[in-house]
């Protein structure tokens, strides 16, 4: 279900009444209803994968704890490896069916079981972030940093929350769990969660569509030297940004209506001065989640290799966040990319740190050229991400090799395109700074506060009917 569609609207005018018309000890069960409502409208096959999925992880917590209790020795290391193992083989056996569907041209049309395989299970609504949650949920408790949750009300809400299950954000079930057994919605939650959803619908409807348009165009010419690949260069990571930013602007926001507070994802990722300092800014619910339960395990497992050992670590962390998205070429090579962008960071820190140091004028430069830098370390990465192969990545990179200085002329359309994108992104990002802060922050009246509001609606309106699905559903 898509978030910018009007059964979505229709959902959440059925669902957010119920929630504040329900007991508040009801509340944890109408969450759990309403977010098996929303799955099963997506996908009803695939409801059943969650549930049994959750129903496991919840009885091997158990397990795990009871384990912990036992006089001799650990006896919960063996069942937490066990269950982790079984929810990774259970995510990587739909994330190769999908690959292997198109190998043998099975889609949603096909008739007989093909085709319902296609349309339910290929891949299921957000099984990439629920047994994410499954698996930190089980190490936590293997690591005592949680105790086993006794209500399985509780615990299937948090693993089918509906805002968060379509693309994150990957929250832990500690955080989850502690707010859902003492949900206080404030009116000021609200009013917030509803603000951040606007945003969220202005940026995807107005921002990130009309910037894959130039997308698809400069990715469908194969083969010419054209000035819409070096725009498609510098503009597809806003454009990424953008759409995923408000897919999680519109999860965030409508987790608030519920009273529930979700992790963010991004910090202005494109000031980052380092493509290590990007990546503690983009995804960042994904990326801590590989830092907490991949790399950090690996680098303490390695650590006696050294900077070899650290190598790995960053390599196959890397790695596995490309294949995490697809199991593909181009996501692997996505992978290895910022893999080597990150050991090299990794391995000259304390030198350029030494430098800096001693070199202030090179330190205030720095400032600016590091965000430039990091952004092409970053655009040429994600030419394997809208790529829809080798081939097709290798071509826009010969394009951009082939351009000549009289061929960067910029024609009318793509004049328009730049400019309106531009400039739409330049506004998306004074909305987000304004999300940010409390409107009494900057003193606006009310009637300021609505003619915004009015506006941003309107400009929805216009766009939102032609509204591209996000990106990252495809994940």
């Amino acid at each position: 279900m898509n978030f910018l569609s009007v059964q979505f609207a229709l959902f959440l005018a059925i669902v957010v009444p119920g929630y504040y018309l329900c007991a508040s000890r009801r509340r944890p069960l109408f969450l759990l209803l309403a977010s098996y409502a929303f799955y099963i409208l997506s996908s009803p096959l695939a409801a059943i994968g969650i549930f049994l999925a959750t129903a496991f992880t919840f009885w091997m917590g158990a397990v795990i704890e009871a384990g912990q209790n036992e006089p001799a020795g650990n006896a919960s290391r063996a069942p937490m490896l066990a269950a982790v193992t079984l929810l990774v083989l259970y995510l990587s056996f739909f994330k190769t069916l999908a690959p292997l569907a198109r190998a043998l041209n099975v889609d949603s049309a096909s008739e007989g079981w093909a085709g319902v395989l296609a349309r339910n299970a290929l891949l299921p609504l957000g099984i990439s972030y629920y047994t994410f949650k499954l698996i930190s949920y089980l190490v936590d408790v293997y690591w005592k940093k949680i105790p086993a949750e006794r209500s399985f009300i509780a615990f299937a809400a948090y693993a089918a929350f509906f805002p968060q299950i379509v693309a994150g954000p990957i929250q832990r079930s500690g955080d989850f769990l502690e707010q859902v057994h003492k949900l206080s919605p404030s009116t000021e939650m609200f009013r917030s969660g509803l603000r951040r959803m606007l945003i969220g619908c202005f940026k995807k409807a107005v921002v990130a569509d009309n910037l894959g348009r130039l997308m698809d165009a400069a990715y469908a010419a194969p083969g010419a030297a054209h000035p819409s690949t070096l725009l498609a260069f510098y503009l597809f990571p806003l454009q990424l940004y953008a759409d995923f930013s408000a897919l999680t602007d519109i999860a965030v926001g409508t987790a608030r209506l519920f009273g529930i507070q979700s992790p963010e994802n991004f910090y202005e990722p494109f000031l980052a001065t380092s493509i290590s300092q990007y990546w503690r800014r983009w995804h960042m619910s994904l990326t801590t989640w590989l830092t907490d339960y991949v790399f950090l395990p690996l680098r303490m497992a390695t650590r006696s290799a050294g900077n070899w050992g650290l190598a790995f670590s960053l390599m196959t962390n890397m790695i596995l966040i490309g294949l995490w998205h697809s199991l593909s070429w181009t996501f692997f090579v996505f992978g290895v990319l910022h893999g080597f962008f990150l050991i090299v960071d990794a391995l000259t820190s304390k030198r350029r740190s030494k430098f800096f140091k001693t070199h202030t004028g090179w330190d205030r430069a720095a400032t600016w050229v590091g965000p430039v830098f990091t952004f092409h370390l970053v655009a040429l990465a994600m030419v394997f991400v809208r790529a829809a192969s080798l081939g097709q990545a290798w071509d826009v990179l010969s394009r951009l090799r082939l351009l000549r200085i009289e061929d960067t002329g910029i024609g009318e359309n793509e004049t328009l395109y730049a400019l309106a994108g531009l400039t739409l992104w330049f506004l998306a990002w004074v909305s987000l700074k304004l999300k940010q802060r409390t409107w009494s922050t900057f003193t606006v009246p009310a009637w300021g506060r609505w003619a915004f509001y009015y506006a941003v609606i309107a400009v929805i309106v216009k766009y939102g009917h032609n509204a591209e699905g996000f990106i990252y559903f495809k994940f």
